[in-house]
Parts: C-alpha cells; structure tokens; sequence
C-alpha cells in the first residue's frame, strides 16, 4: 500500500443570524444545480485560513479577517481529500457573485430549513456543525451511513 496524498480543500461558513450562505453550482460539469457552501483547494504553501480568506473574496467578493475564523468541521472525503470547515459571520463588502460563469444563485438559507439539493459532503458537514451531536470530525464516502 502507497502513501496517501490528500488534497485540502476549505470550506466557509459564512452565517447571519440562524442562516448561512450557499451557492448554487452551475456549468462546472460537478454537482451542477446543487448548492454548496463557498470554498475551494488550498494552494501549494497556502494556510487553509489564508485560503478560506483568498476564497471568500474571488467568489464571494467579501474581506474576511483570518482572526474571525473559527474551525468547525475536519471532513476526510474518500478517497482523497480532506475538507477544513471554518465558520465566520464577520466580513466587510456587500456578498456578489464573483464567478457568474459557474454559480447562478447565492442565497442564505435557514439552517433548519435546507434545501434538498446540497452536494452530499456539505450536507452531512452542516448536519455535523448545526446538528445536536456538534461532530468535530467525519468522513464521507467511505460507506458509512450518513449523520442523521
């Protein structure tokens, strides 16, 4: 058996209140017309907060500090990555779609209320953040039964 090479990808979640953000994934050719929670890979040398802060402002269009993140969630996703979770509800800017060729709807939806169509990893994260259980750490696609 080889060595395992994980790709780390970051993951915000940006909250108001009881809602939190999603964006409806369009054109990629991967999971398109689900919502997802802003993110993106870490880039080689790249502290997955500083990347968490670069994503929010080539997506999203907002100024996040560093120091307003907090971890929430370490997701393995079977079979190579790994996915950090950081919530914030502090920013500067008015949220705008930075990437209109690959997101065709940004919207904070209640936490308890959902929608049905969340790419299966950031539906088990926020069942994992806002559930009852507060799960620090999961992983998905390995078989397991989802957190209910």
């Amino acid at each position: 058996m080889g060595k395992c090479n994980f790709r780390v990808s970051v993951n915000l979640v940006l909250q108001k209140d009881d809602t939190v953000c999603l964006m409806r994934r369009y054109n990629t050719g991967w999971n398109d017309g689900n919502y997802a929670l802003m993110g993106g890979h870490v880039e080689d040398g790249e502290n997955p907060s500083d990347a968490a802060v670069r994503e929010a402002k080539e997506e999203l269009g907002i100024s996040i500090d560093s120091n307003n993140l907090s971890h929430l969630l370490t997701m393995s996703v079977n079979p190579d990555h790994i996915y950090l979770y950081f919530g914030c509800s502090e920013y500067e800017g008015q949220i705008t779609n930075m990437e209109p060729n690959e997101c065709d709807d940004i919207r904070f939806f209640n936490v308890n209320e959902l929608p049905d169509n969340i790419i299966g990893a950031d539906k088990m994260a926020l069942s994992c953040i806002f559930g009852e259980q507060n799960i620090r750490y999961q992983t998905f696609g390995y078989g397991e039964s989802p957190v209910q």
